[in-house]
């Protein structure tokens, strides 16, 4: 598994500095070919919404050259600047 920032900004102002910010958070998950992934997505995505972030958005993706599903998590997680 691997995550990356894929978007860090302020979005509530006092006196011209972020109070709050909004962070965008991809976690990447890699299943071998005939796995049956649907419980790790299902597992991953409520552990994400319970730990504070948004319910994730899942993308599936198959690559040919590592013969694998990669799924991408999307979500945002709020945070004190």
């Amino acid at each position: 598994m691997v995550f990356n920032i894929a978007d860090d900004r302020g979005t509530v102002h006092g006196d011209d500095q972020p109070t709050q910010r909004v962070m965008a958070v991809q976690v990447h998950y890699y299943a071998p070919h005939g796995t049956n992934y649907l419980t790790t997505m299902t597992n991953i995505r409520n552990r994400l919404a319970a730990n504070g972030f948004t319910y994730p958005v899942v993308q599936v993706l198959y690559e040919i050259d590592t013969n694998s599903h990669h799924l991408v998590f999307e979500c945002e997680i709020e945070l004190e600047a």
